[in-house]
């Protein structure tokens, strides 16, 4: 019996293709990681300023808490508006210029912390800070220290020292050239200590922060050195100021027996200015904790203000928990 016939034609078979070896190359090779992001929204984050030249300090310092705390960073910056735009034109490439600035800075958070970006309008970079801060119930906010003279801060502003008044929670202040150094968890810190509410609560964050990277507390208690016309009979004699630094030995003694439950404590005593002692201390230190009393223009100007003089000198990154601020990061 013949076959059966096939109607029409078979079409030929393909022939085989092939195959490119670098899309070969290409189906292999493992997934690529995307990096973490987060909403700011979801949780408090570490608000860091990208203000100025030393916005790649403030990042890295910035990453440094946000691993301590376990938060994410928001990578912030003001878009200074008057609210009377002219040059509609140039107010969009400034708004362009600006995120780019914001993409170049996310490159530095470091793939196991997670990140935003906002650009906020405001009237000024402190004032947007503020606000930001506020909105999200930020832990801390990270400034950088300006490399201005004071004459040129006192004309351009400055963002550490406008924050520093009405800060709604910590402030951390990067010093220059940090981004530059190798550095780690913050395990020596140093307080300053002055028997006021501000320096208790300074005192709290810095025993919570130690506690968290298993370091070490050093107390510093500045004696300013007696004036002339002083209550004590003889302010120059060596009796009255050694009974002096015992008191206040007894004093710091005292904070210290509470802390030690959790952490490891160091006492120090030092008959000088409170800004002069606290830069010494602050340079053999990681971390520099201070409380700042927030005085009115008149007593500042006439006292001045330890926290304001820090923000400037102090030669490791610092620390400050304003006056009436929320305190999330203890």
């Amino acid at each position: 019996m013949a076959p059966p016939r096939c109607r029409g034609t078979i079409p030929p078979s393909p022939r085989p293709r092939r195959e490119d070896p670098d899309a070969r190359a290409r189906r292999h090779r493992p997934p690529r990681r995307r990096r973490r992001r987060r909403a700011s929204v979801m949780s408090r984050p570490v608000l860091a300023a990208a203000h100025g030249d030393e916005a790649h300090d403030v990042v890295a310092l910035a990453t440094v808490l946000a691993r301590i705390e376990d938060a994410p960073v928001l990578i912030a910056g003001i878009h200074v508006t008057t609210g009377d735009v002219q040059d509609y034109a140039a107010e969009r490439e400034t708004r362009a210029r600006e995120r780019e600035e914001l993409d170049r800075l996310s490159a530095d958070v470091p793939g196991d912390v997670a990140y935003d970006m906002v650009l906020h309008p405001a009237a000024g970079v402190p004032a947007g800070l503020e606000e930001l801060a506020q909105q999200t119930g930020a832990l801390a906010v990270v400034v950088g220290a300006s490399h201005l003279g004071r004459f040129a801060r006192g004309v351009r502003g400055d963002v550490g020292l406008g924050l520093l008044r009405d800060a709604p929670c910590p402030l951390l202040v990067a010093p220059r050239g940090y981004a530059a150094q190798t550095h780690g968890m913050p395990e020596r810190i140093a307080v300053g200590w002055d028997e006021t509410a501000e320096a208790e609560a300074a005192v709290a964050v810095a025993a919570d922060l130690a506690h968290r990277v298993h370091g070490c507390v050093r107390l510093v208690h500045a004696l300013a050195p007696p004036p002339v016309a002083s209550e004590l009979p003889y302010p120059d004699d060596p009796a009255f100021r050694a009974a002096r630094i015992a008191r206040a030995q007894e004093r710091l003694d005292v904070v210290a027996a509470a802390l030690s439950e959790r952490v490891a404590v160091e006492t120090e005593v030092v008959q000088d200015l409170a800004t002069q002692a606290l830069t010494q201390a602050g340079g053999r230190a990681d971390l520099l904790v201070v409380g700042s009393r927030a005085r009115g223009p008149v007593r500042r100007l006439l006292l001045g203000s330890v926290a304001e003089g820090l923000v400037h000198r102090a030669p490791c990154p610092l620390l400050v928990v304003p006056r009436g601020a929320a305190v999330p990061v203890a």
